[in-house]
């Protein structure tokens, strides 16, 4: 199919050539009726210097259109670049999220370990120190908020959020707080943990890439050939010929 823009020439050509030729032929006409003189070059002359500047105008605002689809048919093509892109960048952002994700998840499974054992205890232990903020998932996630969904961007970005509050409320015990406030902390602390390890559980699924239907599995003869390459035969291993077989007849087993 051709593009609307040069449909959009093709017309305007048509319209121009048919303008022509209806005046040409009005004169001719016209002529035969006695109302005007023949000129001596002829009605296509005559016509042509008689209505130069309209015909003129015609042809600037024909150029003009060319110029004006072929600008938009630019832009176009770099919107698509850029929508290309950006969808690239997504699926980069997206396929480590997952492990951002548990990384999120172990540290905030420690930071509750920890505070259990400040918790069941007079006070904060000596040498007791909060765990880290494992920084790389936090790159992480950031990169994922520039390349997500408004949606996905927000929770990403409240996540993060949840985990600099969680720190800072945190940050006391870790500099050798005492009984004073400190099993208020330890409440807020856990329920601070305990809202981190939710919401980056829930984010699993987007970072899965679950909207996108289930991951395509190889074939059963195409990992028949791995193990072959990794010496390992079937035959040596009742489970995997059977997990074959099951492959074979249900791809996504």
């Amino acid at each position: 199919m051709f593009p609307n823009w040069l449909k959009w020439t093709i017309s305007l050509a048509l319209l121009l050539t048919v303008g022509v030729l209806g005046i040409w032929w009005a004169g001719e006409i016209r002529t035969k009726t006695g109302s005007l003189t023949a000129p001596d070059f002829g009605w296509l002359e005559f016509w042509l210097n008689r209505y130069q500047t309209l015909i003129g105008g015609f042809v600037a605002l024909g150029g003009a259109f060319l110029a004006f689809q072929a600008v938009r048919g630019q832009i176009a093509q770099l919107d698509r670049l850029e929508e290309q892109r950006r969808g690239r960048e997504s699926y980069a952002a997206r396929a480590v999220l997952p492990l951002a994700l548990s990384s999120i998840c172990d540290y905030a499974e420690s930071c509750t370990e920890a505070l259990v054992l400040v918790g069941s205890g007079t006070g904060v232990p000596k040498g007791w120190e909060l765990p880290r903020i494992p920084l790389d998932s936090i790159d992480t996630l950031r990169e994922a908020v520039r390349y997500s969904d408004s949606k996905q961007a927000k929770e990403l970005a409240d996540l993060i959020s949840w985990i600099q509050v969680q720190h800072a409320r945190l940050r006391s015990l870790s500099q050798g707080g005492r009984s004073s406030g400190t099993s208020l902390t330890v409440q807020q602390g856990i329920l601070d943990s305990a809202e981190i390890y939710g919401r980056a559980s829930d984010l699993f699924d987007y970072g899965r890439r679950s909207d996108e239907g289930p991951f395509p599995r190889l074939s059963a003869e195409r990992i028949r050939e791995v193990l072959r390459l990794q010496r390992i035969d079937e035959d040596d291993w009742p489970w995997v010929k059977a997990r074959l077989a099951s492959r074979s007849a249900d791809p996504e087993l």
